[in-house]
């Protein structure tokens, strides 16, 4: 069994060299996205949605919460995994999309829906715009 473990992590090793790029330390590498899009198929632009580090310009990670949480109920029924914990920035509290309470980090439990509070969903949509206007 141990055999089959060295075997699978040695693998793993080679395939993550195979699609990144050394960074400022050896022991720190970068993905690279032309890389990777061979190896997947898919498109650049589709895997900077899934990793925030093969976006350009790259994100300002002060920006994003230190803590992973809970993300839309919706938006991630698809998954086969169960929830999926994000990272999300300071400023994201509402899933505009399915008009749900995302919420803050501290809250480790699915919010509600927003169907009853409309103006909320509209707050949150003023503000990523205002972001995206203005910065």
């Amino acid at each position: 069994m141990r055999d089959a473990e060295t075997l699978q992590v040695g693998a793993t090793r080679e395939l993550w060299r195979q699609v990144t790029r050394p960074g400022p330390t050896p022991s720190r590498r970068h993905p690279n996205a032309r890389l990777l899009s061979a190896l997947t198929g898919r498109p650049p632009g589709h895997l900077a949605g899934a990793l925030l580090e093969l976006r350009d310009p790259s994100p300002v990670w002060e920006a994003f919460r230190h803590n992973p949480q809970i993300g839309c109920r919706r938006c991630d029924a698809r998954h086969p995994g169960g929830p999926v914990f994000r990272i999300f920035p300071h400023h994201r509290y509402v899933c505009t999309r399915h008009r749900y309470w995302i919420g803050s980090s501290d809250i480790n439990r699915p919010g509600p829906f927003l169907d009853d509070f409309l103006e909320i969903v509209k707050a949150q949509r003023r503000h990523l715009r205002l972001l995206r206007r203005h910065g």
